[in-house]
């Protein structure tokens, strides 16, 4: 019964779907340490804790020695110029995003 149940469920998968999730996948693992090499350490440490380690701001402000707000500006400065040298050197359409 749970081989039957395996089978049904696969015929609902839009198989162009699965293949456009691993491709985004496969990008952006690929482009994460390069659009991160090309941002400042400060901005490459705020998303690190941010995003990566999901630390809190407050967190982050006592790990750098920062006040909240600076992070708050480091963070917000740091996913612009990430989406900026994400889109100069990959194709955002690919994600559903404008330029």
């Amino acid at each position: 019964l749970r081989s039957e149940t395996v089978a049904d469920t696969r015929t609902w998968v839009n198989p162009e779907a699965v293949i456009e999730r691993d491709v985004k996948a496969e990008v952006l693992k690929d482009a994460l340490p390069h659009i991160m090499s090309l941002l400042s350490d400060k901005h490459q440490e705020v998303i690190r804790y941010a995003l990566i380690e999901q630390k809190k701001q407050d967190e982050i402000a006592n790990i750098m020695g920062i006040s909240r707000s600076t992070v708050a500006v480091h963070l917000r400065n740091a996913k612009a110029n990430f989406r900026k040298e994400f889109a100069a050197h990959y194709d955002l359409s690919l994600f559903g995003l404008k330029s």
